[in-house]
């Protein structure tokens, strides 16, 4: 299960309240079993635009762990590098990690970094997207 980090992107960050709510929550499950979750978010984009990175930093204080963008890898998705990257520097095996994405260029460059990735319509897409 996936205990230990989350990566998503830049374009679902209207989430990011709900991520700084829970990044560091404890979940008793009201099950016989107790578990404690952590979520540790990065955000992967493929921006480059300073005045972007500068704003989520300062919008989103303490809510990610780390962000990858454009000037940190040499090619973006739908190449595996920006998701790579990420999952190198959380130290985390490859089943503890997921990526949410709303790109169709993100969710294939999830799935050829080979970690579970969810896709998120956040508007209309082409059937062969």
């Amino acid at each position: 299960m996936f205990k230990k980090i989350i990566l998503i992107t830049v374009a679902l960050l209207t989430w990011s309240a709900t991520f700084s709510q829970i990044h560091k929550m404890e979940r008793s499950d009201s099950s016989m079993m107790s578990r404690s979750y952590t979520l540790n978010p990065v955000v992967v984009t493929g921006s480059g635009q300073r005045s972007l990175l500068d704003n989520l930093r300062n919008t989103f204080p303490d809510t990610f762990t780390g962000v990858i963008s454009a000037f940190d890898v040499q090619h973006g998705k739908p190449h595996p590098e920006p998701y790579l990257k990420a999952w190198e520097r959380c130290g985390f095996a490859k089943n503890e990690c997921m990526v949410v994405e709303n790109a169709p260029l993100g969710v294939r460059a999830g799935k050829a970094a080979e970690l579970f990735t969810a896709a998120v319509n956040t508007g209309i897409l082409p059937d062969e997207a």
